[in-house]
């Protein structure tokens, strides 16, 4: 499942593992390569709020934006939690499997109960104005 010999070439400061679901094997493997950051196996339970609040993952680069959805590891790690893909993202077409293309006027999709947005090569500040149409 891992390259852990091509990870360790990269000589990683942090390893943000969403892949491994809990795995000790992997996640100790990885721990002697550099630190590991992962859910903790029992975090749904602990956090019961976090049980079918909507979630939505989106992404700005270059002028496009876009959506980590359900299928995808980054989308899954918050699926594990409790979290829900957020109804509007849901009713898009992922063009990759895992990705889909977010229109501008398709911003207020990433309204929902908990959203966590990013960039690609862009600064914060360019994003701004995309975020301000999705209030």
């Amino acid at each position: 499942m891992y390259n852990y010999e091509q990870i360790e070439l990269l000589e990683p400061d942090l390893i943000l593992n969403v892949r491994a679901a809990g795995d000790d094997k992997v996640f100790d493997r990885l721990s002697k390569i550099a630190p590991v950051v992962a859910a903790p196996k029992d975090a749904a339970a602990e956090h019961p709020e976090f049980k079918d609040k909507t979630f939505a993952y989106g992404v700005k680069f270059c002028e496009a934006c876009g959506s980590y959805v359900e299928g995808d590891a980054r989308f899954a790690v918050f699926g594990e939690l409790g979290f829900v893909e957020n109804p509007a993202l849901s009713k898009l077409i992922p063009s990759s499997g895992f990705f889909a293309a977010v229109a501008a006027e398709q911003v207020k999709a990433f309204d929902a109960d908990v959203a966590m947005l990013s960039t690609i090569a862009l600064a914060v500040e360019e994003v701004t104005p995309d975020l301000a149409k999705a209030k």
